[in-house]
């Protein structure tokens, strides 16, 4: 476990409601530490990345709290990471009425029992058994930092090639990015003895990785459970995820890009599809939006202040124009993943032809589409709906917090984009309808598309398939709170905290909606799009 100093944090009694950001040591120390103060009760832990349950309590999203009274609860940081977990809170919109408690600091941290014991056996281990390996240690929690600060005061500091944490960049020198570790093989920097310090399901994915993808020859060391102190050799109870081979080659030349447009049906697709490729044992790469966020994007490129509003347009123009570059990008640094997805409005769709590899466009009616984000993003009112729905099909800028800004494009650039890529050699159009219609015919064509029907390894029954498609049906989504074609206004939390907009679950709910002045403007921008999307039988369409 860890303490500060031996002693209990000061300020934890009377707290009442009480989330523990954390789910490591320091976390359930913390949990037994409120739990001995008066007036504080412990609802459940956050975490920005894993999810489930830990000390029999829910492990949420920070997201989850947004639902809540600010002034409801108290957020205690249970980790070295205070600053970063505060930015974190905030831009999830917990802010003032929040207090945090960073009770940890690197400097005050000592271990004691488990994980100073595994993490010293763990040197001692490559010290005496281990001598002039070149070692890099992957992982992000506290079990991680202790092994590297283990081998840092060490005689085997000099053999420390690399400390690979996915989740806190830059905290020292040392600290690399799982992503990197190829480019680090093949420019001669390679480690020929890995030490995966981390939970089990990253752990598989970085067996995965470096076995299967990167096809390092490299002796891998998984201590069996950070909690029990078990043997240093590789467990084999950690099998590896799929069963079928990858390797870079493969990864590098046609990964898979699945586009899905903000509000065209992202939480009924991704779900299934996610598991889809995960039952082939496909890698996939981290979410990252594209251009949704302008700021981080262009800080991405050069570290740069935070640009003034009105260059924002003009910023988002321009990367938008370069999608294609930053997918390239993206390929050459997360050189190991076979698919993607892209969940951003106004880019070029015609650019991901450049990627070499299969690229699946959800598309759905865009009269839908604007329909659904009005919902999304506006508190609907009869005096304004009509002006918003209005504002929408010509395209505006949003800048919700000074770090944030967000560009939705007009009703031209949906049917255009969409013609663009109709037909298009590689790309394969998955219409929401389709899956809303017959998903289970919808799913088996799109495997057949791509091949993985005739995969004999790991075949894709129909139990399976539909126990995939289930959930992204929209009464999954809601928790069975809501059949499909009751409407709900509300934003609905998934199990592990994430929202997910769930408000009917239908197709052509714009004709509720759209008024005729809506209608004509619709027309005057895309003209006869909509017949050829085969949305409508003639242009001369109606409510």
């Amino acid at each position: 476990m860890i303490a500060a100093e031996i002693h209990q944090p000061s300020g934890l009694s009377h707290l009442g409601p009480v989330f523990i950001y954390g789910t490591g040591a320091a976390g359930r120390w913390m949990k037994a530490a409120c739990d001995e103060s008066e007036g504080t009760t412990v609802e459940g832990f956050l975490d920005t990345f894993q999810s489930g349950t830990c000390e029999g309590l829910p492990v949420l999203h920070p997201q989850a709290l947004r639902q809540r009274p600010a002034d409801g609860f108290t957020v205690v940081i249970a980790s070295m990471y205070a600053q970063e977990i505060l930015q974190v809170l905030v831009e999830n919109g917990i802010r003032n009425a929040v207090n945090a408690y960073p009770c940890f600091t690197h400097a005050k941290l000592r271990t004691v029992s488990d994980i100073e014991q595994v993490s010293r056996q763990l040197v001692e281990f490559l010290i005496r058994e281990r001598a002039g390996r070149r070692i890099a240690v992957f992982g992000h929690r506290q079990s991680a930092m202790e092994t590297v600060a283990g081998l840092q005061a060490s005689e085997a500091a000099s053999r420390l090639v690399a400390h690979y944490d996915d989740e806190h960049i830059a905290i020292d020198p040392l600290n690399r990015r799982r992503d990197r570790a190829y480019d680090d093989y093949a420019a001669g920097r390679a480690f020929d003895c890995a030490v995966l310090v981390m939970p089990q399901a990253p752990c598989r994915d970085t067996i995965r990785y470096l076995v299967d993808v990167c096809g390092l020859p490299v002796e891998l060391l998984v201590p069996a459970n950070v909690t029990d102190g078990a043997t240093l050799e590789r467990d084999e109870r950690y099998p590896l995820v799929g069963t079928v081979p990858r390797n870079a080659e493969r990864a590098l030349s046609s990964p898979m890009v699945l586009v899905v447009p903000p509000c065209a049906g992202t939480h009924r697709l991704m779900p299934p599809m996610q598991a889809i490729l995960q039952h082939y044992g496909w890698l996939e790469r981290s979410y990252m939006s594209l251009i949704q966020n302008t700021y981080y994007l262009s800080r991405y490129r050069a570290p740069a202040p935070v640009p003034p509003f009105e260059r924002l347009d003009e910023l988002h123009t321009q990367i938008a124009k370069d999608a294609a570059e930053t997918v390239h990008a993206f390929a050459r640094l997360l050189n190991h993943w076979e698919f993607m997805w892209v969940h951003d409005a106004g880019l070029d769709l015609t650019r991901f032809a450049d990627i070499g590899g299969p690229v699946v466009v959800l598309m759905r009616d865009p009269r839908d589409i604007i329909n659904s984000y009005y919902f999304r993003y506006f508190k609907d009112s009869p005096e304004t709906r009509e002006q918003n729905f209005l504002t929408l099909l010509d395209g505006v800028t949003f800048m919700g917090t000074p770090k944030y800004h967000f560009r939705w494009p007009s009703a031209k650039y949906w049917t255009d984009s969409y013609l663009d890529v109709l037909g298009r050699e590689n790309y394969h159009i998955l219409r929401f309808e389709d899956l809303h219609n017959d998903p289970v015919r919808t799913y088996r064509r799109l495997l057949t598309d791509l091949g993985l029907d005739r995969d004999p390894i790991t075949p894709m029954s129909d139990a399976k398939l539909r126990d995939c498609i289930k959930l992204g049906t929209f009464e999954h989504q809601t928790g069975g709170r809501a059949s499909r074609g009751e409407e709900r206004r509300e934003i609905v939390l998934l199990p592990n905290g994430i929202e997910t907009s769930c408000r009917k679950g239908v197709t052509g709910d714009w004709r509720n909606n759209f008024t005729p002045r809506v209608v004509e403007r619709f027309k005057e921008l895309t003209g006869d799009a909509l017949v050829r999307l085969g949305y409508e039988a003639d242009a001369d369409w109606h409510l």
